[in-house]
């Protein structure tokens, strides 16, 4: 049951590619220039992990659409969650280094501060639209690739 699964990594690793595009979209036209480093990478990299993990160890080949879909989009809310939290945690040791925090408990509690301003970047209707949509696809194209390869 591996080629599901790397087909499950490809596809999210795909949707992954293509949400973080908007994303860079948004903060560009929000910030009008920004640094995004290995965002993209990181994205990628993250989106075949989850979709490794979470879509593939479920494909088995005998779910019906409406299960497959669901699993999709789990999959493609895990790779924004963790995307989310690495970038946050990035920023909050950026930020650390700086010296712009007293202790360790003030830098985790402005995690949530810094997880809320990147999150509400996502909150638009395309980007919203595209991980569900893409969810429900890679789900499907992987339930299919466990019934053929099963």
């Amino acid at each position: 049951m591996t080629m599901p699964k790397v087909v499950a990594g490809a596809l999210t690793a795909f949707l992954a590619w293509i949400v973080s595009g908007l994303v860079k979209t948004e903060l560009l036209a929000v910030y009008g220039s920004y640094n995004f480093g290995w965002f993209v990478t990181l994205s990628v990299v993250v989106g075949f992990v989850c979709g490794y993990r979470v879509l593939g160890s479920r494909a088995t080949g005998a779910l019906g659409a409406a299960i497959a879909m669901s699993v999709g989009m789990t999959a493609a809310a895990a790779t924004v969650f963790w995307v989310l939290a690495l970038v946050t945690a990035n920023e909050m040791l950026r930020l650390a280094l700086e010296r712009r925090y007293r202790g360790p408990v003030e830098g985790i509690e402005d995690m949530v501060r810094i997880g809320g301003n990147y999150g509400q970047h996502l909150l638009h209707a395309n980007i919203i639209l595209t991980l569900v949509i893409g969810g429900c696809i890679a789900g499907l194209l992987t339930e299919i690739a466990a019934r053929r390869w099963n």
